[in-house]
């Protein structure tokens, strides 16, 4: 048996806070990770604080957090279902410009809908993908459904202070705004396309 632990976290950035509002969940952001110290917790986030619909798969950094309150969670699986999940991470990782940030499902989120498009994620469709990859069976839609699958799990509820993310302050740089508008449109340009293709 290989352990893999699971985030959920209450950020501070307006962002995080509109989300548990819409949502009315306490937690906003899911991450992952295959080690207790969260050295390496992984996500699909937006790239920058300012860029709120240009983003993908990331490695967390402790900006991000500013003190947030989390839920950690530890799950067992067999070998196999871990193997499956570091070939997951592996392609994903490999391949990062081949996988976008779902903008149009983070829009769906206070409306309990979702459209899967190929290679799009958002942090909550990330780890539903993640756990597919194991042999657990169940299944859910909003970050309230995964709270109460994932309870007996639960070994940590507190503030991140006490794990210690690394730094990477690329995360809050200014961004002009033209570039900012640039971006979004060429990144959700490629999500709209795919979904017309699917």
């Amino acid at each position: 048996m290989k352990d893999i632990y699971i985030v959920l976290s209450a950020t501070n950035g307006h962002m995080g806070k509109f989300i548990r509002k819409v949502t009315n969940t306490s937690y906003n952001h899911l991450s992952f990770s295959f080690h207790p110290d969260l050295d390496i917790l992984l996500s699909f986030a937006r790239y920058y604080y300012s860029t709120p619909f240009y983003g993908g798969f990331i490695h967390e950094c402790i900006e991000r957090y500013d003190n947030a309150d989390i839920r950690l969670y530890k799950i067992s699986l067999d070998n196999q279902s871990y193997e499956n999940i570091q070939h997951f991470i592996i392609n994903i990782e490999s391949h990062p410009q081949k996988y976008y940030y779902h903008t149009i499902n983070a829009l769906l989120t206070p409306l309990h809908k979702r459209i899967d498009i190929k290679n799009a994620y958002t942090c909550l469709s990330f780890i539903d993908a993640i756990l597919q990859q194991s042999n657990l069976t169940f299944s859910f839609n909003d970050v309230q459904e995964l709270m109460n699958h994932l309870q007996p799990y639960l070994i940590y509820e507190g503030s991140l202070d006490s794990f210690k993310l690394s730094s990477d302050l690329s995360y809050i740089k200014f961004i002009p705004l033209h570039q900012i508008i640039k971006l979004s449109i060429r990144q959700n340009y490629k999500l709209l396309e795919s979904f017309i293709k699917r």
